[in-house]
């Protein structure tokens, strides 16, 4: 699978899409049984609307997958984004008691891919999509593993010195 998602990363995302609009659609018309089914239920106009806005969503996203993978870009980019910041948030904590240099690293590379990925334009997207994320799971493994490696070789308790 990893191979044809690189040999072909256009058809790799339309699958993607085209799963991601499924489910929208599946989820969307769940939520619109339930709210017919509750019309007297408090939460009913939130399940109208939410139920509403998956159907359309899914819908547009099975009508339209270029579209659908820009959004799906969008939403990884941002997706990114939030975990570099998430990352160096945690380095930043845990700077005194925890090898943070791995986290570091990692978070710079995360936000350089968000970074690519929220600048992409046209047919990029799609070949993006699965190769940046790819790659960020590559470097999260090797972050995690080096950061093991790092102390088991007897960094010291780290638990002893969390704020």
């Amino acid at each position: 699978v990893l191979f044809r998602s690189l040999l072909a990363p256009w058809g790799a995302a339309t699958a993607i899409d085209v799963l991601c609009g499924t489910v929208l659609v599946a989820a969307g018309v769940g939520q619109l049984f339930l709210a017919a089914g509750s019309f007297d239920w408090r939460g009913f106009w939130l399940a109208l609307v939410c139920g509403s806005l998956s159907l359309v969503g899914g819908t547009a996203m099975l009508a339209i997958p270029r579209a659908g993978v820009g959004a799906i870009v969008l939403f990884v980019g941002l997706l990114l984004a939030f975990e570099a910041a998430a990352k160096f948030t945690v380095a930043w904590t845990f700077r005194d008691a925890y090898p943070v240099g791995w986290i570091l690293c990692d978070g710079l590379l995360t936000a350089v891919l968000a970074t690519v990925m929220l600048t992409a334009r046209g047919d990029d997207r799609g070949t993006l999509l699965g190769v940046l994320v790819g790659v960020n799971l590559l470097s999260s493994g090797v972050m995690f593993a080096a950061t093991g490696w790092t102390l088991r070789r007897g960094a010291g308790d780290f638990r002893a010195r969390l704020p």
